[in-house]
């Protein structure tokens, strides 16, 4: 226990060549002292003459306590570079998961400014033709601003969802253009619940 106490606890931020001298210096001293406790408990308890045999055969012993010391740190060892492991391979998960939010947000800042001023635009475009007709826009645009505000709380959105929200939109920049603006959505209606992030369509 004493030694565990010096190299991992009191050693456990210092360089490795530093840890390698205490245990060059402290796997001596406890296979020594291992042995004496060993010898020194026998003759006490069972005798000298039952003890000798101990006495006789002390390189060996003094060997098998330095391998049980070895054994015990290489074990520990191990399990640290693993414990290590385990947690960089978390860290960069972590890091990447971040990367990828990072991402997401600065793409939907990007892409929701965007948005609102081509559509302000429109309106702005067709107020002195319609008046009627721009309340009616402002009212879509309304629609459309609610889906951006909301989708821009999650990282996904179904595929319908965005094309809906295009197909409003299309429908309100039609009102504008009239016949300059033709537009056709082809989509598999089986990848209607694919996910992908929001607002990712609008800006083709």
């Amino acid at each position: 226990i004493p030694v565990w106490f010096i190299v991992i606890r009191w050693m456990h931020t210092t360089r490795w060549y530093w840890k390698a001298l205490a245990h060059l210096i402290l796997a001596p001293a406890y296979a020594v002292g291992s042995y004496q406790y060993l010898y020194q408990s026998l003759r006490v308890f069972v005798g000298e003459a039952n003890a000798a045999p101990v006495g006789q055969t002390a390189a060996w012993v003094l060997y098998f306590y330095l391998l049980v010391y070895f054994l015990q740190f290489a074990l520990y060892q191990s399990y640290e570079i693993l414990r290590q492991l385990r947690l960089k391979e978390k860290l960069t998960l972590e890091l990447l998961a971040l990367r990828r939010e990072q991402e997401l947000a600065t793409l939907k800042a990007q892409l929701n400014p965007h948005f609102f001023f081509n559509t302000l635009n429109s309106i702005s475009a067709m107020a002195s033709v319609d008046i009627e007709e721009t309340r009616t826009m402002i009212a879509q645009m309304a629609d459309l601003l609610r889906y951006a505000t909301e989708s821009s709380t999650r990282d996904f959105v179904p595929l319908k969802e965005e094309l809906k929200f295009v197909e409003d939109y299309l429908a309100l920049e039609s009102r504008r253009m009239g016949d300059r603006l033709v537009a056709r959505i082809e989509a598999d209606p089986s990848l209607g619940s694919y996910p992908v992030p929001p607002m990712i369509l609008q800006p083709l």
